[in-house]
């Protein structure tokens, strides 16, 4: 055979490998990458690795459609504590993998369940060369507070059942600074890649869902009782005996908050202390060395951590929770997530928000109102490090934040803690609390008694006796 025929039956049998390549879909395989937005902290840590084997194992049943890498992001970027900001991941997620070729990132957190096979069908009907932002889609029904008060018509994912997001929405991201405060990193996110309309709004998918969904056509689901730990070979239970509680008040409610706090769920506990400015017999208080401030209370809640680790009834205790006189909370709820965590290691945990968190320079701290949970190492921590307050008035959370950075101690988040009442939060969100949550903030405008009792499964002591409107 001469050499031009040879030459010419090779092209032919490249044309037809190439056809058979693309006719057998090899050409259509895309690339997801699963990011497992974690926290930093053995206990997480050790649950992101299940969620991420949970998720390699699946992948062979899509790799003719699917090229599957799951990563943790606590490993990927150990040095990095403000990914939950969502910003810097999607910096860093272009500046890691711009070379990859990736098609899909899917952000999940180490709780979320996935179906390969049904997100790789869900991911058929997107176009992956166009901004794709896709979630289970959450909306105000008001105007709230931890929205600053915006437009109720913004649609924003609930992360806990994960977001995918086209690699070319990574990559063309608005060229905007974001906002100093973070509050609600999902609705903040959602907020930024809209950009008042100039952006990519979210998808709502009904692939994406929520807690505990028994339909089989879930790509991913969630399950809050997954972030509670039963007792067990590898965790110790925690119970409310290894709980004390101090509530920090001032005289101005010693006849208001504080009644109908101890009415609703501080009365039963054996472990308290109802901390004041002002020695107040009849409740009764105990005085510590701070003056009452109309706001940012940061003295008084220092005299309370200095307070906790003098006395030995308190500093005997594995765990010190610090409440206002309007937080309303379960304890024995409480007591099932603090088991997932070492009595030993400096543990900071409540509602997570952020100060300029995501640039580097600022920093996470746990807000106050939803309850401040630490660990006793914590306490010596912050005690023993000489850490003061600059102003009385200066805002406790936040000045806790900085001291928690400085000590390189971790503000650990769960959204079981709530820092305003239920009616602030999107009803398709907050349903699925009811069975849960721990604790929520403020007697208005919300009943503080239908909180308590259908929210937090408390049973108030006596009949409701005092209006609310002082509250």
């Amino acid at each position: 055979m001469g050499t031009s025929k040879v030459c010419s039956l090779l092209s032919l049998l490249r044309v037809s490998f190439l056809l058979m390549f693309i006719c057998g879909g090899a050409l259509a395989t895309q690339r997801l990458l699963v990011v497992i937005n974690n926290q930093d902290n053995p206990h997480h840590l050790s649950y992101s690795k299940l969620t991420q084997s949970y998720i390699q194992g699946q992948a062979d049943s899509v790799k003719r459609h699917l090229a599957v890498e799951v990563i943790i992001s606590t490993a990927t970027w150990p040095d990095l504590r403000s990914l939950w900001t969502f910003y810097p991941l999607l910096k860093e997620l272009k500046d890691l993998y711009e070379s990859d070729n990736i098609d899909w990132v899917l952000v999940i957190q180490e709780h979320t369940e996935v179906d390969l096979v049904l997100l790789q069908k869900l991911i058929t009907s997107f176009n992956s060369s166009a901004p794709q932002f896709i979630g289970r889609a959450l909306q105000d029904k008001t105007p709230t507070i931890i929205h600053h008060y915006e437009n109720t018509s913004l649609k924003y994912p609930d992360s806990s059942s994960g977001m995918l997001l086209s690699w070319p929405l990574i990559t063309s991201r608005p060229n905007r600074e974001p906002i100093d405060f973070n509050i609600d990193p999902q609705h903040e996110l959602a907020r930024y890649l809209y950009d008042d309309g100039k952006g990519t709004a979210l998808t709502d998918a009904a692939e994406f869902c929520g807690e505990s969904s028994q339909s089989d056509t879930c790509a991913t689901r969630y399950s809050l009782e997954s972030t509670l730990c039963p007792a067990s070979s590898m965790h110790k239970a925690v119970s409310e005996d290894d709980i004390f509680v101090m509530i920090k008040t001032g005289e101005v409610y010693h006849k208001t908050r504080v009644p109908l706090q101890m009415r609703l769920w501080t009365g039963r506990l054996k472990h308290k202390e109802i901390n004041s400015e002002k020695l107040d017999p009849s409740i009764p208080t105990v005085k510590v060395d701070a003056p009452n401030t109309e706001r940012g209370h940061c003295a008084k809640f220092y005299a309370i951590l200095k307070r906790a680790l003098q006395t030995e009834n308190i500093r005997k205790k594995p765990w010190l929770v610090i409440v206002d006189d309007d937080t309303i909370m379960n304890v024995t709820r409480l007591a099932k997530l603090l088991s997932c965590y070492s009595v030993k290691d400096k543990i900071a945990l409540g509602e997570r928000y952020g100060y300029k968190a995501h640039d580097g320079y600022g920093y996470s701290y746990i807000t106050g109102g939803g309850g401040t949970v630490l660990s006793m190492p914590s306490v010596k921590a912050i005690i023993n490090g000489g850490y003061k307050c600059n102003k009385p008035d200066e805002p406790d959370d936040m000045m806790l934040g900085i001291w928690l950075r400085s000590l390189q101690i971790p503000a650990l988040h769960s959204s079981l803690f709530h820092q305003a009442p239920p009616s602030a939060y999107a009803p398709r969100y907050i349903v699925s609390q009811k069975h849960q949550a721990i604790s929520f903030h403020k007697y208005q405008p919300d009943d503080p008694d239908k909180v308590a009792k259908e929210w937090l499964g408390l049973t108030p002591l006596l009949t409701p006796d005092m209006e609310h409107d002082e509250l």
